[in-house]
């Protein structure tokens, strides 16, 4: 199996997917493509992911690609909410206004500035739930028992 971004199903990338293809059955294994929603296997995260399935001929026939909505999609807040709780982070609260499926979290490295949210659209909606990178990287939703003292 092998995983990566959606624009690997590009046209340009066609040789390459090939290459890929013709390699795998060259070993005796049958593959295909497929893109996949994070949403709709339980992952609360706008991330769609390709997938490259090569199994053997002899059971590459017993094989089906999962179907989307064989699982209820969970929203942020119901995926976190617990979680920050039980750990007495100040303002779990806010897991009650994440109420539908996040968008991707881009970045993060030092080299690339710290936390990203992601596009203008993406930054948008974090930001309607009181996010924002500057919050982010400064208040990291920290233990109430573990604050920072000035």
């Amino acid at each position: 199996m092998l995983e990566n971004v959606p624009g690997l199903l590009d046209a340009r990338f066609a040789a390459y997917r090939a290459q890929i293809i013709a390699a795998l059955a060259g070993l005796g294994y049958i593959a295909d493509w497929r893109v996949l929603q994070a949403p709709d296997f339980g992952v609360p995260q706008l991330r769609p992911r390709v997938l490259c399935v090569g199994l053997q001929r002899h059971i590459a026939p017993y094989f089906t690609w999962p179907a989307a909505g064989m699982q209820r999609t969970v929203t942020v807040g119901e995926a976190l909410g617990e979680l920050m709780a039980s750990g007495g982070w100040e303002g779990a609260a806010w897991a009650a206004q994440a109420n539908r499926v996040a968008p991707t979290l881009v970045g993060g490295s030092k080299k690339h500035g710290g936390p990203d949210l992601g596009p203008t659209r993406a930054r948008a909606a974090w930001a309607s739930w009181g996010w924002t990178a500057w919050a982010w990287r400064t208040n990291r939703r920290r233990p109430a028992s573990r604050a920072c003292r000035n």
